[in-house]
């Protein structure tokens, strides 16, 4: 995954997304401003914040993210302005990343 700036001149973002499949993403799209979503059938949705972090959600047999049964279960991304929706046969998610006031509000000695 490779992120670069309006103008193409420079890379804001290089991520290896392969470490856990040989395929690529069935879907990926833009979460908010500055995160990207990838959805693998048999691995779940990946998200990936502006520096680099990232967080993954399995998807369940039940259709759920973190479902508690096993993986594989076929998910859609819908990008929203502020957060991307998982949809999936039983249940449709949110994901937002959280915004920087809120997290330094939340920040340990804050």
């Amino acid at each position: 995954l490779t992120v670069v700036s309006t103008n193409f001149e420079s890379k804001v973002l290089e991520f290896d997304a392969r470490s856990g499949s040989s395929s690529p993403p069935r879907q990926m799209g833009w979460c908010g401003e500055d995160s990207v979503v990838l959805h693998w059938k048999n691995l779940g949705v990946l998200m990936v914040g502006p520096y680099g972090d990232w967080l993954r959600f399995p998807c369940g047999e039940d259709g759920n993210i973190n479902g508690t049964s096993g993986e594989g279960s076929e998910a859609y991304l819908v990008p929203e302005i502020d957060s991307c929706r998982v949809l999936t046969s039983t249940s449709v998610e949110i994901l937002q990343r959280v915004p920087p006031g809120t997290a330094d509000l939340l920040r340990i000695g804050s």
